[in-house]
């Protein structure tokens, strides 16, 4: 007996890599008769139960390949790397079936496999976080979180955004009223080292929690001035006071508060030497007169620019003279971050064939035109090692920043330089790539820059492109009209009274799209979202218009695809343009928060051969 099932297993092995042979060379009906047959012989052979899942899933037949790639997880004896790869196997075709919970439970499980944490199983998993947006507190999510928090080279900012996220739904669970959440929260936060840790160098990104952090800072003042201060949250001020240094003291105060603040100042110089320190912690949590956003001021960064660094920052003759739009990111560099960007290395050829393109032009040159702080143009030579990449953009605040974080990466393939969009061809450089995002919507002339930008690509050189959505951005004009209404004055000297009227009309129309995007919690970034001088948006028929004035090629749009949107559309399909951007005009018309963030898209030039 035990002799005939060896044997079956051993036929069920050859079996499955014939199956797996014919797989490979794209004869996918005998495959599946193969996977079939060895399924047959060994219904625990895991690897013929999660090939022939990926058959399935090749062949459209997800529902058929998720119940394989169940039954791969589920059986034991398999190796742990194995396992994880069954588990994202899994994970992603649960997602492609609309089933995100099961999703989460999935990527849960292999969240307790060895070597979770060096795969990319973790990554994928915390993407998935980001996108459900989760309603309800869940235990084992908030337990998983520890687990990514240990993961060697996770987006630490995203999930802070989950955490806090999470927490917050905690808090709504576990207390009965708000008024509960300031003390809770306290005591999670104190015995939580990644609490402690996130709330020192990330951004709180979730209003529940930004309005309990003030609570909890309110009462350790009257506590201190009622001579009821036990002194030990020290470790939590000292995470609130660079929290708060990090946002630019963006919270908004009011007379009660700072007369609170004022009788602090007279009374702490008396107290003992715990209460002293105590003290000094919450006023430095307020604005001082010296107080600067710490990118905008090198003396309040952990890294200073030397001067060597500045030199390398030059301005074009062309580009001396000050425009508004440089004059804005001047006093609010743009955008505040603190991790280094996720990255996964790749290459230019690959990101091409993705596009349906043969391949990259050979220079190897990308330039990120509008690079603000250097976040994206820093993940981007992170991404492609072996190319060469130039950041520019006008603001010499923001590029001291992304030459410090540059530096401190220790980054080879970037350079920077202050410079105008337009005057791009000054450069005398041609590049494989060059993405503009959220730029091209803040000049006086968008055409004028998108020519520019295709004119300095090499030939079979592609350009991504981010524009603000008209759609998408009628929350901010609701909101001016809310502030009127209210009689606030709409304007950047109003900015902390109109994050708290936003925030405190949550529910009022789709206000909700503001006070949930991660440029609210930063003062630069809020400025940006609310009161850039010069901002033009577009619609799909825009674009479409604008593609067509261009003369050329169109992929797009970049973004997950839901409910039903148009597919992704790759270069070189043969799909007919006015329908598909019809398709789109009418899918944005029926879910107008879509491009919240903003259209994403590819242009190739259409060029004569030379």
């Amino acid at each position: 007996m035990h002799d005939d099932m060896l044997r079956k297993k051993e036929y069920s092995e050859k079996i499955r890599e014939m199956a797996d042979f014919n797989f490979k060379n794209n004869e996918l009906q005998e495959a599946a008769r193969l996977y079939e047959l060895s399924i047959k012989n060994d219904s625990k052979n895991v690897k013929a139960l999660n090939n022939f899942a990926a058959l399935y899933e090749e062949l459209g037949e997800k529902n058929k390949s998720e119940r394989l790639y169940k039954l791969a997880c589920d059986l034991p004896g398999a190796s742990a790397a194995d396992k994880l790869k069954f588990h994202q196997n899994l994970a992603s075709i649960q997602e492609k079936n609309g089933k995100n919970n099961a999703a989460l439970w999935t990527y849960q499980s292999a969240a307790r496999i060895e070597g979770f944490t060096e795969s990319r199983v973790a990554f994928n998993y915390l993407e998935l976080l980001q996108s459900v947006h989760l309603t309800s507190f869940d235990a084992a999510t908030f337990a998983s979180l520890v687990v990514l928090f240990n993961t060697e080279g996770i987006d630490t900012d995203a999930l802070a955004r989950v955490y806090f996220s999470q927490l917050a739904l905690k808090l709504e669970k576990i207390t009965r009223t708000k008024e509960d959440y300031a003390i809770i929260a306290l005591d999670i936060i104190k015995s939580d080292p990644i609490a402690l840790e996130f709330l020192s160098s990330r951004l709180i990104s979730n209003h529940i929690i930004e309005e309990t952090i003030i609570s909890i800072r309110k009462k350790l003042t009257e506590s201190i001035l009622s001579n009821n201060y036990k002194p030990t949250h020290q470790i939590f001020l000292r995470a609130l006071k660079k929290q708060c240094k990090l946002n630019d003291f963006i919270y908004l105060t009011d007379k009660e508060e700072m007369s609170n603040v004022e009788k602090l100042k007279d009374k702490y110089p008396k107290e003992s030497q715990a209460i002293k320190i105590a003290a000094q912690l919450i006023l430095e949590s307020y604005q001082g007169e010296n107080s600067k956003n710490p990118i905008k001021n090198q003396n309040q960064l952990d890294y200073r620019i030397n001067q060597k660094t500045n030199k390398e920052i030059t301005t074009p003759a062309l580009l001396e003279s000050k425009t508004l739009t440089q004059s804005f990111y001047e006093s609010n560099p743009y955008p505040t971050w603190t991790s280094k960007p996720k990255h996964s290395e790749s290459t230019l050829d690959e990101l091409f064939k993705k596009l349906n393109l043969k391949q990259a032009p050979p220079s190897n040159n990308i330039l990120v035109a509008g690079c603000g702080t250097g976040r994206h143009a820093i993940q981007l030579a992170l991404t492609y090692p072996h190319t060469q990449i130039l950041g520019l953009d006008v603001s010499k605040a923001s590029l001291q920043y992304a030459t410090q974080k540059r530096d401190e990466y220790n980054i080879q393939n970037l350079k920077f330089i202050c410079g105008d969009i337009s005057n791009i061809p000054s450069l005398n450089m041609k590049f494989s790539l060059i993405e503009c995002i959220g730029v091209l919507h803040h000049l006086q002339d968008p055409l004028k820059g998108c020519q520019a930008i295709l004119a300095a690509l090499e030939n079979g050189g592609i350009a991504k492109i981010g524009l603000y959505s008209t759609y998408a951005r009628i929350p901010i004009a609701d909101l001016a009209n809310l502030a009127s209404k209210n009689e606030i004055l709409y304007a950047p000297s109003n900015l902390e009274k109109i994050r708290n009227l936003s925030i405190q009309n949550y529910k009022y129309k789709r206000t909700r799209e503001i006070v949930n995007s991660q440029d609210f919690f930063s003062r630069s970034g809020c400025m940006d979202l609310l009161f850039n001088p010069l901002e033009k948006t577009f619609t799909t028929r825009d674009i479409h218009s604008l593609i067509r004035t261009l003369n050329c090629e169109f992929a797009g749009f970049e973004k997950e695809e839901q409910n039903k949107s148009p597919a992704f559309r790759k270069f070189n399909e043969h799909s007919n343009m006015d329908s598909l951007f019809g398709a789109w005009e009418l899918f944005e018309t029926l879910n107008p928060n879509f491009f919240s963030e903003m259209y994403l898209f590819w242009l190739k030039p259409i060029r004569k051969q030379q």
